[in-house]
């Protein structure tokens, strides 16, 4: 893939994705970075509320993009050719949903 359109892929995929939690009714932000490898929780009104997922965690390579599917948070790598499955609460790695084989 070539830088700018990776750049514009990675720009594209600066994912925002809601989670509406079983918990008191509230939306979160979540965004990737695929720079430093982390997902990132926002509150609705842009509060920061951390790192979701940390640099590298369970799997966590150059995330690209993300999705809410009844597992959890579905986060698909740039170079790890897979799409991990992460708890919508805690970001605790939940397994592979998916790897591509050759």
């Amino acid at each position: 893939m070539s830088m700018t359109r990776r750049i514009l892929v990675t720009a594209s995929t600066i994912a925002f994705a809601l989670l509406v939690s079983v918990m008191p009714a509230r939306a979160d932000l979540m965004i990737t970075s695929f720079w430093t490898h982390e997902i990132y929780r926002y509150k609705n009104d842009g509060t920061f509320l951390g790192v979701f997922v940390p640099q590298y965690y369970g799997g966590a390579y150059r995330p690209v993009a993300l999705e809410w599917g009844n597992l959890g948070l579905y986060v698909v790598n740039d170079g790890g050719d897979d799409v991990v499955t992460y708890n919508p609460v805690s970001g605790a790695q939940q397994g592979v949903s998916f790897r591509e084989t050759v």
